[in-house]
């Protein structure tokens, strides 16, 4: 039943198996509190929360790849994330809790660190266990000491190497066999490990393992000569050394230090600090983008990602992301996304004009309609429904006429939108009905529904509340939401000057409500507008009778809205409600 209503929110929410139609690159951050935050990294914006279950610990993807692998401390399955549409596809079984987890460079076997039962002792103890990712096949799993941690590869993908946290070892793996090959002597409590671009030297980081109650110790890097498995220098950053990640010419080194709140670039050739770089709280976390311009660091103490300018090194954007952040998975640079960006000939705001009071939000990509209705209960309270994947037939990407789209239609409840902080995961689904619109033309269609046993069929036409003679351009006409707080969007219907809102929340009680903003003025610049927000009131809606009496519709201004756009993807709302003042950043919902 979980997994059916989570392929419900799925569909519901946009989550549809293609990619976002936005700016690529991405990066992605997995969080112990059960999570993956994907980021925008052109714009720094959180555009998708991908739940993944657990307590992540580390993420495995290669730059451009279609797949991304999570690993969990408290969970014996690998979560898979399809890149592009991004979101967990499988949940993979392992046979235990997992560590570090790292990718053979060309994305075919999967090396993760596992607490398993030794089949010859019966005792408890870590493994590395060897998965091909085309059929999940574990082809091996290799004893290690009770403290394995953290793995990486070298660039050609010959050796595997483990750090053995408790110990003062790191372990090398042959790929080929599938055997240990033996232990590099470091010094205690090695962690986070990188090797050169060359492959010649391994880099590990040393924090000792203490209890929780015991401030954090260490403050030194290894060098480790890979021909002679010796450690030739040490390099002295910060308290607690954590993760490292190095430069693809090889010149640099980046090094959290969770235990100062900073991060060390390191030179490489002289194995002397360039910098200390202040950061959020706890940094664990830390890559690379592919271009070497910036450096992505997961503060797990303080719910954020600092981005350092890799060059000048300093912080140039913090970006929240949530609690707990703790791994950042290298995935810079997505495909060009399928989507386009601004919705079909469909999309728009459409009424039907002798029943004034409520309308239909529908928003068109190629095949696809989403259909977000606002009309009223059997009391006249407001209510609203979306049919969330109304498919065309036969398929329309122009719709010029003789096409219809079939849906169901959902209707959901949630937090209380103005009062407490947004949680996602208290958003429920509900199926109610059914939906089908015939489109005679671009302008003009047949709806009908069934909800609760009642059929009806009714013309509606699109709403024109100003002048289309010439398109705005940008047009921001489309559904627009927060991906960290999936369950509420806000429907944008621009013409001319004037753009009217409509905005989908819940209410005290958690129930759908929704308000309006129907001459919402454009703004001087032309990238947003400012209005007065409605929330209506009127007779039981088409979804409760079969008939309905305008005369009984009464709108309340309850406050202001201001929407600005600081491109065609991406925007602010500021809003007073009913003596609420705050801001939420929004979207182009894309499916």
């Amino acid at each position: 039943m979980k997994n059916m209503t989570l392929r419900l929110l799925a569909t519901l929410l946009g989550l549809l198996a293609t990619a976002l139609a936005m700016a690529a690159p991405f990066a992605f951050v997995a969080r112990d509190n059960g999570a993956v935050t994907v980021i925008d990294a052109e714009t720094g914006l959180v555009v998708r929360e991908i739940a993944v279950g657990g307590n992540p610990y580390g993420l495995a993807t290669l730059p451009g790849g279609a797949r991304a692998y999570v690993s969990n401390l408290f969970n014996n399955e690998i979560a898979v994330i399809d890149t592009a549409a991004q979101g967990v596809i499988a949940q993979m079984p392992i046979g235990g809790p997992t560590r570090g987890i790292a990718l053979s460079p060309g994305g075919e076997r999967l090396f993760v660190v596992t607490t398993l039962v030794d089949p010859t002792s019966g005792a408890s103890g870590r493994f590395l266990q060897v998965v091909l990712t085309e059929n999940w096949n574990i082809v091996a799993s290799i004893a290690l000491p009770n403290g394995a941690d953290r793995v990486v590869l070298n660039p050609l993908g010959t050796l595997v190497f483990v750090s053995n946290r408790s110990g003062n070892t790191v372990s090398v793996i042959h790929v080929a066999s599938n055997t240990l090959l033996g232990n590099i002597t470091v010094a205690p409590g090695p962690v986070g490990l990188a090797v050169d671009p060359p492959g010649k030297r391994l880099y590990v980081a040393h924090t000792p393992a203490v209890d929780p109650f015991t401030p954090p110790v260490g403050n030194t890097i290894s060098v480790v000569d890979l021909e002679t498995s010796t450690v030739v220098g040490t390099i002295t950053v910060g308290l607690a050394p954590d993760s490292l990640v190095i430069n693809p010419t090889g010149t640099r080194m980046f090094v959290t230090n969770a235990g100062s709140n900073s991060v060390s670039v390191v030179d490489l050739g002289s194995l002397g600090v360039l910098a200390t770089v202040p950061v959020g709280a706890t940094p664990r976390g830390i890559d690379i983008t592919p271009d070497a311009s910036q450096a992505y660091v997961a503060n797990f103490g303080s719910g954020t990602v600092s981005v350092i300018d890799a060059n000048n090194f300093n912080v140039v954007r913090t970006i929240t992301v949530g609690a707990d952040p703790q791994a950042i998975g290298r995935f810079f640079g997505g495909a060009t996304p399928v989507a386009a960006q601004v919705p079909g000939p469909l999309s728009g705001l459409w009424w039907r004009p002798s029943e004034s009071g409520w309308g239909i939000h529908l928003t068109q990509r190629r095949n696809t309609v989403f259909a977000a209705w606002f009309t009223y209960d059997a009391f006249g309270a407001p209510r609203w429904l979306v049919s969330s994947n109304c498919s065309m037939s036969p398929p329309c990407p122009d719709c010029s006429a003789n096409a219809f789209c079939t849906g169901d239609l959902f209707e959901t409840t949630g937090p209380r939108f103005f009062i407490d902080p947004y949680n996602p995961g208290a958003v429920t689904v509900k199926n109610v009905g059914v939906l089908q619109i015939d489109f005679r033309d671009r302008d003009h269609a047949r709806m009908s529904y069934v909800v609760g046993g009642r059929t009806r069929t009714l013309d509606v036409e699109r709403q024109v509340f100003a002048t289309r003679e010439v398109p705005p351009n940008p047009d921001y006409t489309d559904l627009w939401w927060n991906p960290t707080e999936s369950g509420w969007g806000i429907g944008v219907t621009h013409q001319g000057n004037v753009m009217f809102l409509t905005w989908f929340v819940y209410d005290q009680e958690g129930k759908p409500i929704w308000y309006v903003a129907s001459n919402c003025e454009v703004i001087p610049a032309g990238n947003g507008c400012r209005g007065t927000l409605y929330r209506t009131s009127g007779p039981p809606g088409p979804a409760a009778s079969d008939t309905f009496d305008s005369s009984r519709v009464r709108a309340n201004a309850v406050g202001t809205i201001e929407a600005t756009f600081s491109d065609t993807n991406h925007g602010v709302i500021l809003y007073t409600v009913e003596g609420v003042t705050a801001s939420r950043q929004i979207i182009r919902q894309v499916f």
